[in-house]
């Protein structure tokens, strides 16, 4: 969206220096042009916990949210400020999937070294599948998906068993839609579950991509190195202009729609409408992960503790 737009938007409504990263993904990143257009103010809410720890990891089921790390450290994220959460391990978390809210949540956590964390209220029960790092999650509780540069695991709600993944396809997240699964890595590889195997799918880029995600199997995005985004139609992936050159690490998009990205440098964007807009977070933190419930419930994390939360727009 140009600036003009937000100033109609405006008008209408009546006007109502990057860190170092001490984890496991590495970001060479230089770039400082985050926010370039000063006529959009900060549109997100800090909601930093006090820790020297990356966070990789984020999930909200609409009020609060959990995040989590690097060293096994879990926060539950809540009105009244953040909560610690002992874990079993130390090994670096870099990806959750949950389901449900308040005293109802269930957590898998995945990172590195193949542990998997389960956490409902009783408490978090450990495994250790003795893989490569997995970088991503997804699924529901009886069919989730864990990939990693060595392959995937599958949990079909009694346990875990590997699929290898076809070429040298070394990936970094994962998708699951109603139908399918897709996941997409180092070197631009996409790679899809269909018919009980996982098969290469064309792609336009060999940027690496970090972060994939769709409310529908012919609505899917990608994101990557250089400010990548791309997008599936049902039919092809394409590419999409993103305004950034940054490393892009993460996208959400909510049921009605809009698109989130984050990346380094606190670079966060926004798609409403046909275009990619900057959503200034006022954070300058390598932002690693983004989730939501809404457009008005997004959260996103990244270097020493950032925690954001986006609640809708700010004019």
């Amino acid at each position: 969206m140009t600036r003009w737009i937000w100033i109609a938007i405006a008008l209408l409504l009546g006007c109502t220096k990057g860190d170092t990263d001490t984890g496991v993904a590495t970001d060479t990143d230089t770039d400082t042009d985050t926010d370039t257009d000063t006529d959009i103010p900060v549109q997100w809410t800090e909601r930093r916990v006090e820790t020297s720890e990356t966070l990789y990891a984020v999930y909200t089921g609409g009020t609060g949210a959990w995040v989590a790390g690097t060293g096994g450290r879990v926060w539950q994220v809540h009105g009244s400020g953040n909560t610690p959460t002992p874990t079993p391990v130390e090994e670096d978390l870099l990806a959750v999937w949950g389901a449900g809210d308040g005293a109802n949540v269930r957590l898998v956590l995945a990172g590195a070294g193949g542990t998997i964390l389960d956490y409902t209220t009783a408490g978090f029960v450990a495994t250790d599948l003795g893989t490569a790092n997995f970088y991503g999650i997804d699924g529901t509780a009886l069919g989730l998906i864990a990939v990693s540069w060595a392959g995937a695991y599958r949990f079909d709600g009694d346990e875990w068993s590997f699929e290898s993944m076809p070429g040298n396809a070394r990936p970094n997240s994962v998708c699951s839609g109603a139908t399918t699964e897709v996941a997409v890595g180092e070197g631009g590889a996409i790679v899809r579950y269909q018919d009980g195997s996982w098969t290469a799918m064309d792609s336009p880029t060999t940027a690496d991509l970090r972060g994939v995600y769709g409310i529908a199997d012919n609505n899917m995005w990608a994101v990557g190195s250089g400010g990548t985004i791309l997008h599936f139609d049902g039919t092809e992936w394409s590419d999409v202009e993103s305004g950034v050159e940054v490393n892009l690490w993460s996208v959400w998009q909510a049921p009605t729609g809009e698109v989130f990205v984050v990346g380094s440098n606190g670079v966060a964007l926004w798609r409403q409408f046909d275009e990619f807009s900057p959503l200034p977070t006022g954070s300058e933190a390598n932002l690693y992960a983004v989730r939501g419930t809404s457009s008005q419930n997004v959260w996103a994390v990244g270097n020493r503790g950032e925690v954001l939360r986006y609640s809708g727009p700010v004019f």
